[in-house]
């Protein structure tokens, strides 16, 4: 469920100079904002989050979300079912008000995006915690852990038959870079496809302190009436904090996107 793969082709918009990086930077990074006006996104996710030998939970559920201008506004979730397990009981499948999962693209608002279920099982209140400017968690990771030097390359790929733009984020620990790689196909402008790739072992200043491994998140995309927008996305990789391990896994599909309409 992890690998995403198939590859969704953007539309050609034109040729673009490869000597400037930081427009193609620029570019990729809109896949992660979210675009632009407002949406409304309707999309699966599905998760398996496992704490060691203790237990874990499993999961999967469809959601309807408002998107404006990258920010969300409202979603609403209705469980597909989960499974909660520990060491010594198996569990069931439950169709109750569980859903653990958030989505990656776009910003919440203080600080967070969190996803609760009413009773009825039906997400009915926007996902704000506390006042405040609008955050996308995997951003504030990387401006948290960047080490204020970056390197840039673009180029032009013939086997794959688009541009290829690849960064390197050195971070503050001193550990192996962060990697970030984005495809642009054929003559497109605008991402098809953007990986983030972090160091196989890496800490987290906070308290408590938290000790990333293998952590990879990526990020598909393609482009409708001009505007990106997201087609599918996944996160994996292993926390450890106080002792404890967590492996976490989650990818969400995003099945249709269609403008709001106005009131």
């Amino acid at each position: 469920m992890w690998w995403l793969l198939s590859v969704a082709m953007a539309a050609s918009t034109g040729d673009a100079p490869l000597g400037d990086p930081s427009l193609w930077t620029e570019r990729a990074d809109a896949l992660l904002a979210g675009p632009p006006g407002c949406w409304e996104l309707v999309g699966r996710a599905v998760w398996d989050h496992q704490v060691g030998r203790r237990g874990g939970v499993e999961g999967a559920a469809v959601f309807v979300g408002r998107l404006e201008d990258g920010v969300w506004s409202e979603l609403w979730v209705r469980p597909d079912g989960e499974r909660s397990w520990t060491a010594r009981d198996p569990g069931e499948v439950s169709y109750g008000d569980s859903a653990h999962f958030a989505p990656l693209i776009g910003a919440g608002r203080g600080g967070s995006l969190s996803v609760g279920v009413s009773g009825e099982g039906v997400q009915v209140d926007a996902q704000r915690r506390g006042d405040g400017d609008p955050v996308n968690g995997l951003r504030h990771l990387l401006e948290a852990l960047e080490g204020g030097v970056e390197t840039s390359d673009v180029w032009r790929d013939p086997a794959r038959e688009g541009v290829v733009l690849h960064r390197d984020l050195a971070l503050r620990r001193g550990s192996a870079p962060a990697v970030i790689e984005a495809f642009f196909p054929g003559e497109a402008t605008q991402p098809a496809a953007v990986d983030y790739r972090f160091p196989e072992r890496m800490s987290v200043n906070g308290v408590p302190s938290v000790v990333l491994r293998g952590a990879e998140v990526r990020l598909r995309g393609r482009v409708q009436d001009g505007v990106l927008l997201p087609v599918a996305e996944a996160v994996r990789g292993t926390a450890t904090m106080l002792g404890m391990e967590l492996a976490f896994a989650q990818t969400v599909t995003y099945l249709s996107a269609v403008a709001c309409q106005a009131p």
